[in-house]
């Protein structure tokens, strides 16, 4: 998803008439949302595990990603992708604990 949308800068960009400056926030606000909620995400799954924050993170991350399909606007896009970009998250903040559990301390 975060590497993925560039591709689709030229579609964005005649679909909603922006100029490469609107382009360029329509694809930072995946990274601003990933951004804001890493810790988050990290600290649930302390608390409740990591399939459990994967799970609803893709979960959340897919459903903003087909909202963001039907978006009419420049500002609605930049929210569902910025929605998409902070579930998202979920995965590289629990993915991560699971793999450190896989190895001892020592």
């Amino acid at each position: 998803m975060l590497v993925g949308l560039p591709v689709l800068a030229p579609v964005l960009r005649d679909e909603f008439d922006l100029s490469l400056f609107r382009v360029g926030v329509v694809l930072d606000g995946l990274w601003v949302g990933a951004l804001l909620t890493l810790l988050p995400w990290g600290l649930l799954a302390d608390r409740v595990g990591e399939r459990i924050v994967i799970g609803a993170g893709l979960a959340g991350c897919g459903a903003a990603l087909i909202a963001s399909g039907y978006a009419g606007s420049f500002e609605g896009l930049v929210i569902l992708l910025g929605l998409a970009g902070a579930a998202g998250a979920s995965v590289n903040s629990a993915s991560g604990r699971a793999v450190m559990q896989w190895f001892p301390a020592a």
